[in-house]
């Protein structure tokens, strides 16, 4: 009987104890304070009400949001300015406190008791949320000027004098958000305190980035065109409407082409472009040695213009060929004639930089001029010299209905010309090349007779050559 005494006394006390517990337990998560050692963003909030906090943390929130920054910066761009924390969508994430509240709020009582020991002695920290769209919103509204402005590249310009000016590039600026966004955290979480601190107002350097264009000063530059090398003008009639309209279409695709190191101009795609983009008119073209009207006559004043500039800018020349006949605008042995499919002009950039090249139409001039680099000391003339004179012959063509001979066509010489490139060195002639030897047809005596016996009828070409055009009519 005694050893049951014992026992039972055991169990009572065993019972005793684990009501003690429970109760205690009870008691440890009935409490609506927070546990010992808990603070937020460095305000101790242990043993203080959860009502009390929840409500202190909304109204530092709202305080918050009328937090004013003003902003100053060095680029005359960016204006000062003054924004509240709402105007520039920042608010304070209260999500992370009202978490650990819900931890200590819900589950089973021993649930209850584990998230209160865990949290106990922890140290919660506040972040910022970024409403991303109304930032972008506010400051382009704020700060539009700048905004509106938009990077432009650096130009070369060419004075009237014909010097290279290079305009250097100028960069916009934009608020480098992801900046902003990173200083006022770091302001956040090192220097505000909300919780005594009734500041209203920060003071911040507007961060800036630079939107810079695609092309520098360095680029232009770095191309090398510092000067002109040569130019060429020849003159044309101003009352033939179609072949002016031809030449400045053909000179506009040309204006301002720019050839890279070894690059190669081909005329075939200037007339291409300009076919394209302008189209082409009736004027007089070369048809088989005969002058006749057909469409885009008058481009090939614009190859031989360029064709006598690139000579005397000292370029290498990869094709050209002379005209049928003889032209009125440059010297015998100075012309580059194109047919389409049959003949092209073409040359080379081989000065080791970039070539700009311009052309201008001012009344009855059409100029054309080389920009780049190359040794200033280094000079080129042309000299084209008739080398033989070729005599028209006499061809008859039958008319039964004369009863006499009757002309119908004055005969013109034919030539051949030998072309040479001079070089010239501080002035001095260093040396002569050879650069063509060309052909002019000459055009026959045209006569009519009765004399069928003495008529002779031309064989007609089966697949015409169109110089100076594109198509005969």
């Amino acid at each position: 009987m005694p050893w049951s005494r014992r026992a039972l006394l055991f169990i009572i006390s065993a019972l005793t104890a684990l009501a003690l517990i429970f109760f205690s337990l009870i008691g440890y998560t009935a409490q609506k304070s927070f546990p010992r050692g808990m603070s937020l963003h460095g305000w101790k909030i242990a043993g203080k009400p959860y009502f009390q906090v929840a409500a202190k943390l909304k109204q530092t929130a709202s305080d918050f949001s009328r937090i004013t920054i003003s902003f100053t910066s060095d680029r005359p761009e960016a204006v000062p300015a003054s924004l509240t924390m709402e105007q520039l969508g920042i608010q304070i994430d209260m999500q992370a406190f009202f978490d650990s509240l819900q931890l200590l709020r819900s589950g089973n009582r021993l649930e209850q008791a584990k998230n209160r020991w865990t949290l106990s002695g922890s140290s919660l920290k506040l972040t910022l949320s970024f409403n991303d769209i109304a930032m972008q919103k506010m400051l382009k509204s704020v700060w539009s000027p700048m905004y509106e402005q938009s990077p432009q590249d650096a130009r070369r310009v060419i004075t009237k004098d014909d010097q290279v000016e290079i305009i250097p590039e100028k960069a916009a600026f934009r608020v480098d958000e992801q900046v902003l966004k990173r200083t006022i955290l770091e302001w956040f979480d090192n220097e505000w305190n909300g919780w005594v601190d009734s500041s209203d107002q920060i003071s911040l350097k507007l961060p800036l980035l630079a939107e810079n264009p695609q092309i520098s000063a360095a680029d232009l530059e770095a191309q090398g065109i510092d000067r002109k090398l040569s130019e060429f003008t020849t003159l044309y009639l101003t009352n033939e409407a179609g072949r002016v309209h031809n030449i400045q279409s053909a000179a506009q695709i040309v204006d301002n082409t720019l050839l890279g190191p070894e690059e190669q101009f081909d005329y075939g795609q200037t007339v291409r472009q300009a076919e394209t983009q302008f189209g082409f008119k009736e004027a007089p073209v070369i048809v088989n040695g005969q002058l006749v009207t057909g469409i885009g006559g008058g481009i090939c004043q614009v190859s031989s213009t360029l064709y006598n500039a690139v000579l005397r800018g000292g370029l290498e020349i990869v094709e050209r060929r002379n005209h049928t006949l003889p032209v009125s605008y440059v010297e015998l042995g100075q012309d580059a004639t194109y047919a389409d499919g049959y003949i092209n002009f073409k040359f080379r950039n081989n000065t080791g930089h970039y070539l700009l090249i311009k052309t201008q139409m001012e009344e009855n001039r059409l100029t054309v001029k080389v920009f780049g680099r190359a040794p200033s000391h280094i000079t080129y003339d042309i000299e084209s010299v008739v080398v033989k004179e070729v005599e028209p012959s006499i061809k008859y063509v039958y008319n039964p209905s004369l009863t006499k001979e009757q002309l119908i066509q004055k005969g013109k010489p034919g030539y051949i010309v030998e072309t040479y490139r001079i070089q010239f060195e501080n002035g001095q002639k260093k040396e002569s090349q050879l650069i063509s030897k060309d052909t002019y047809a000459a055009q026959p005596v045209l006569i009519a007779t009765p004399n069928d016996a003495k008529a002779e009828n031309p064989s007609k070409e089966s697949s015409p050559i169109v110089e100076d055009g594109l198509r005969g009519r």
